[in-house]
């Protein structure tokens, strides 16, 4: 079940692991860098500064929406093999 809603606030159940978290905010941090620094041509400057938003927000939420459209899920730690 994507989201629950109980007692007039969405509760979401998360689907964003601990190791894309992570990556997400490395990207954050890379996008904001080359934005500051001039690196980016203005056009891609804005839309980049969109997708780090986007990242910010579902990073911190630990829920992306697109992951339910492709029924993804990083939260699972994979089967480690002996």
């Amino acid at each position: 079940m994507p989201f629950l809603y109980t007692r007039g606030a969405m509760k979401f159940e998360k689907n964003i692991g601990s190791f894309d978290r992570k990556m997400r905010l490395v990207a954050i941090g890379v996008i904001v860098f080359l934005h500051i620094s001039g690196q980016l041509p203005p056009a891609f400057g804005d839309l980049f500064l969109y997708v780090a938003a986007i990242f910010l927000v579902t990073s911190i939420l630990g829920w992306d929406p697109f992951y339910l459209l492709f029924k993804m899920d990083t939260t699972k730690e994979p089967d480690k093999e002996l």
